[in-house]
């Protein structure tokens, strides 16, 4: 190679290598001016700079007993810029909190592996971050001012456990405030935490009522006898949520008798609300309201109130029964069949030539419900009904539904014994033929002129 090749290689070597170290000089230049901009602006101290054994620049500063770092990766040309930003703690404990992002990983750890995630009841939230840890902890810490910072970092695979904070950023425009929100997060898992005061406030003051709810019912199960747990039921009887109403109500006894009624009358509460009120009122609810409620339900079209109105007259015994026959009369479709059952419940004699009517209707589940129903309700005359109607139906639910009914039928014929021929005192003349003591015909015992053909008795 002559020298003015060799001069040649060697200039264009130095050309190419001094421009890289140029660009990565003014790179490092340019982000120790936004390192030192991130650190004043984020209120920190004791800045460092350092490179790892990798080549990547690592920058610290520290807030309090926290230390944040950044570790940028390692610079090439025309590689889009990447960090990531960690808070840990210098003797201070982050609360028992976990939190990912949602991804395709999550989710088959919960489909398939069952991984138990925690709900907030926020469903932003719930959607962009996998969380678990502590429940009441969980519940009490991640409250709206600590998810609205977090939702602001869900672009970021924001990462939080009991070591610490961790963020990611790509713009390195955006690795101020990334920094300055991560701060925030990792103070807010670290500062003392009253979870049962936190956890009412969060019960009152939450925008969203299903986390308003989650956090009362996680006071009502890990903390029922504590005296803010009472303060903040007595609050949720009168919050704008029904579901909060609802269960407030429910566990706070005669006193939520009259927020229960309100939201029975389905006039502020939503059909299911309205349903569960009715529930819980049980037979404290009068027998004419639950006729009115009933009336007013299926005029509305608000099944679940239906529903439970049916099943609190089923309770009432012979009392509800014609009211219920009549929704069995006129009704069709899951109206039907839970008048059907409500007849079953009722334990009414009269209950049952309703029920062998609704045998022979062509209602989907009706069939299988009136003959589970004949089973509770149904006396020996509805043997040979529900036989016919298993032998013809080919609905093999039914036909097992019609089985036991008949079973359960002659199971609680009194005084029938297999083969037995009986003539009781009610209803008079009432037969009974099974298959042992073959011939026997009898009085009730204890009356005199009794007949037996089998020996035992004379007389």
């Amino acid at each position: 190679m002559t020298g003015g090749a060799l001069a040649l290689l060697v200039w264009a070597l130095l050309t190419t290598g001094g421009v890289h170290w140029v660009r990565a000089l003014r790179r490092n230049r340019a982000g120790e001016m936004d390192w030192a901009e991130t650190v004043a602006a984020c209120d920190l101290s004791d800045m460092a700079c350092r490179r790892s054994l990798f080549g990547e620049l690592v920058r610290t500063a520290r807030t309090g007993r926290l230390t944040v770092s950044l570790v940028e990766a390692r610079a090439r040309e025309n590689a889009p810029y990447s960090a990531t930003i960690t808070v840990t703690g210098d003797g201070v404990r982050f609360h028992h909190v976990t939190l990912k992002p949602e991804t395709i990983a999550t989710a088959m750890k919960k489909e398939l592996l069952r991984a138990r995630e925690i709900e907030i009841g926020d469903p932003p939230f719930d959607a962009a971050f996998f969380v678990g840890g502590t429940t009441s902890v969980v519940r009490a810490a991640l409250d709206v001012k600590t998810r609205r910072i977090l939702g602001l970092l869900s672009a970021n695979d924001l990462q939080a456990s009991e070591g610490g904070v961790r963020a990611r950023v790509t713009d390195v425009a955006d690795v101020a405030r990334v920094v300055r929100l991560t701060v925030d997060v990792a103070r807010r898992l670290t500062e003392p935490l009253e979870v049962v005061e936190t956890l009412a406030e969060n019960a009152y003051l939450d925008a969203a009522p299903a986390v308003r709810l989650e956090n009362l019912l996680c006071l009502m199960r890990e903390f029922p006898t504590h005296p803010r747990t009472r303060e903040a039921l007595a609050a949720a009887c009168r919050d704008p949520s029904p579901a909060m109403r609802l269960r407030a109500a429910s566990a706070v006894g005669a006193a939520g008798i009259e927020v229960l009624m309100e939201l029975a009358d389905g006039l502020v509460a939503d059909d299911v609300s309205a349903a569960r009120a009715v529930y819980a009122l049980g037979r404290r609810l009068p027998f004419d309201r639950v006729c009115a409620l009933l009336d007013r339900a299926l005029r509305s079209r608000r099944p679940s109130t239906a529903r439970a109105c049916l099943d609190t007259l089923g309770r009432r015994g012979e009392e509800g029964t014609p009211l219920i026959v009549k929704v069995l009369a006129v009704e069709s479709g899951e109206l039907a069949v839970a008048a059907a059952v409500a007849l079953g419940t009722s334990g009414a004699a009269t209950a049952e030539a309703p029920l062998l009517a609704a045998l022979d209707r062509d209602v989907p589940g009706l069939g299988i419900a009136a003959a589970e129903a004949l089973g509770h309700v149904g006396s020996a005359a509805a043997v040979w009904p529900l036989k016919e109607a298993a032998q013809s139906a080919r609905d093999r639910g039914f036909q097992r539904a019609a089985r036991q009914a008949i079973g359960s039928i002659q199971a609680r014929a009194r005084g029938a014994t297999p083969g037995q021929l009986s003539l009781t005192a009610a209803p008079t003349g009432q037969l009974s033929v099974t298959d042992g003591e073959e011939g026997r015909v009898s009085y009730p015992r204890g009356e005199s002129g009794r007949v037996s053909l089998d020996g035992n008795d004379k007389g």
